[in-house]
């Protein structure tokens, strides 16, 4: 991962966004300007009153963070000290030597002189201790450390200090350089700061070599992973949360799941006569709807919205064509990592390398099996990755049926697969066509048969789209099954489609509409043990729904007779109800019960 973030540094270095190597964003609390000898100092400003500034940035933690300071901008304690002896004017004096820069030449001067005493005395009441301030001209909007010799110095200067006295083979680009023992940058990533690279056993250390020493890094190689990691992580573009830890006990950073990706080489391409960005096609399973309005709302004026899922679904079926441009390049690979923070170091969960062509044809696989009829019948449907995480994790308490003891019971199980399971599995699937772990349809089928779950629209939808993924990846039965499908010849399947005849049957005959069908009650033990309940609920379609719905008038009495039936003698050639399913059976019930209910809601005025 730390090469390709290097190599993407040719890519992003002229983007904008991209922040010179150990810097970053920062919002100064005061600001001391200077001119002949004299100062004007503003402030304080609030957090969004003044313009966020490409400042110098380091790592610094411990009891020396007062021998670390920061170029040209720093807390007020660090400022404020007597330039005889403080780190942070020392800096200063050696920058302005080196660089010869004239304006960071006069603040120097004005820090020793009485004028620099007096302005310090005028706000020092009103100035906390962690206040940041920065010193620049009078009249001049940017900086000094803004300018490209003292970004170039502060890059030297943090080398000399933290690199190894030898020079060693950098594992990054394989170059004999000077290798980093500390790497002096934090990345933040889903709030948390963290280390790209650290040890923390001894038993990952070896020759005596301490800290990332071991790791053999090069200051040049690892200036630029942490640049394109900033950036990736800063863009819309380049990232998206998959998944989050909060949970009723707190938050569980280990939970958290944040995704970078980005392609070697920029690349568009002619879709339809509309050109896309290629970069957004290939992320948009990766994007969660609702933190795509949220980036909208943000970026509406510098980003263009990302390619939603259902266009995605078409330009699948398209040719992707242009990339014959690139003449002997290799082709275009699309990178992604999944990345998590813990306790100040950075975990990397998953690394993906694919071409631009192998994707295509694992994203056409994923999402034809997930696809599925949404649950008024009106269309069919793929979602997101972090939906689908989301929407598979199992409740802790649902409905079960034993058929030993005959009856419904309340029973504490945990179905829940780990987020890393989940995550790993649904990514893998779609970028590098894995099959789906099985794992996951216990979680999806246990949450389907949730009473609340078959109330709601989006939940069963996602979840039924899960468990065609599960069962139809990469068969032919991907597309078949994406709506009712007649040519099933699966008992179980059968089952599902004679409840959701039952429910409808129900419905038809009530006078007035239902709160609950016997849907809500029966799902559960049906789906397990069809023949213990089946039976008993025709039994009472026969003598009690149906004559209610032969008196009323197109209240389609012939048609569910027709379906009841047809089906039923489905189920008696191919050998009976079904005593007990297996998990994939139940899925199939799941299935087809769902589907059975799309096409009767299709047909309503």
């Amino acid at each position: 991962m730390l090469r390709q973030l290097y190599e993407a540094a040719a890519r992003f270095a002229n983007e904008e966004g991209w922040l010179p190597p150990f810097y970053k964003r920062k919002s100064p609390k005061w600001v001391i300007e200077v001119h002949d000898g004299k100062a004007k100092v503003h402030g304080p400003y609030n957090k969004n009153e003044f313009r966020a500034v490409l400042a110098p940035d380091r790592q610094r933690s411990g009891t020396a963070v007062a021998n670390k300071p920061f170029l040209g901008m720093d807390k007020a304690i660090f400022v404020f000290q007597s330039p005889k002896n403080s780190p942070f004017w020392n800096l200063m004096i050696d920058a302005a030597k080196s660089t010869e820069d004239k304006e960071l030449g006069s603040i120097v001067e004005f820090g020793s002189s009485k004028a620099f005493d007096k302005a310090i005395e005028e706000i020092k009441d009103k100035v906390g201790d962690d206040d940041l301030v920065g010193f620049r001209l009078w009249g001049n909007n940017r900086f000094h450390f803004e300018n490209r010799n003292n970004q170039e110095f502060w890059l030297q200067y943090l080398s000399d200090e933290l690199a190894l006295n030898e020079k060693g083979q950098c594992s990054i680009t394989g170059n004999r350089w000077k290798l980093v023992k500390t790497i002096p940058q934090e990345i933040v990533v889903m709030g948390q700061k963290c280390q790209i690279s650290s040890f923390n056993k001894p038993a990952f250390t070896s020759f005596g070599k301490e800290q990332t020493a071991n790791a053999s890094i090069s200051v040049e190689a690892i200036a630029k992973a942490i640049q394109s990691l900033q950036y990736l992580a800063n863009h819309p573009r380049h990232h998206a949360v998959l998944a989050r830890g909060d949970t009723k006990g707190g938050k569980d950073p280990l939970r958290n799941y944040f995704a970078i990706f980005w392609l070697q080489r920029k690349e568009t391409n002619q879709i339809g006569g509309e050109e896309f960005n290629m970069d957004d096609v290939l992320a948009s399973p990766l994007r969660d709807t609702v933190e795509i309005e949220e980036v909208d709302e943000q970026e509406n004026d510098r980003y263009a919205p990302p390619v939603d899922l259902q266009q995605l679904d078409q330009l699948l079926k398209a040719p992707w064509t242009g990339r014959e441009i690139y003449g002997e390049l290799p082709e275009n690979n699309f990178q992604l990592a999944i990345l998590s923070a813990n306790k100040g170091r950075l975990v990397m969960r998953d690394w993906i390398s694919v071409s631009v062509s192998r994707l295509q044809q694992n994203l056409v696989r994923f999402y034809s099996a997930l696809k599925i009829i949404s649950p008024w019948g009106d269309s069919k449907r793929v979602f997101p990755i972090p939906l689908l995480v989301k929407t598979v994790q199992s409740e802790p308490s649902v409905d079960a049926f034993d058929p030993r003891e005959g009856g419904l019971f309340k029973k504490r199980r945990n179905v829940d697969a780990h987020h890393s399971d989940l995550v790993r599995s649904f990514v893998r699937s779609a970028y590098l066509g894995y099959r789906p772990d099985p794992g996951i349809l216990a979680g999806a089928v246990q949450r389907f048969r949730n009473p609340k779950t078959l109330g709601s629209d989006t939940e069963i939808h996602v979840l039924a789209g899960i468990i065609k993924l599960i069962l139809t990846y990469n068969r032919k039965e991907a597309v078949t099954m994406q709506t009712l499908d007649p040519s099933r010849n699966a008992r179980a399947y059968f089952c599902g489609q004679i409840l959701a005849i039952l429910e409808e049957a129900q419905r038809r005959a009530a006078d007035n509409p239902l709160n609950t069908t016997l849907v809500d009650r029966a799902y559960g033990a049906a789906s397990m043990s069809p023949k213990s309940m089946l039976p008993a609920l025709i039994r009472t379609l026969e003598m009690g729904h149906l004559p209610k719905i032969r008196k009323k008038w197109r209240a389609g009495y012939d048609e569910l007779r027709q379906s009841i039936e047809g089906i039923c003698k489905k189920i008696d050639e191919a050998g009976g109800y079904p005593v007990t399913l297996s998990l994939q059976d139940q899925a199939e019930f799941a299935l087809g019960f769902y589907c059975q209910r799309a096409e009767f809601r299709k047909h309503k005025e």
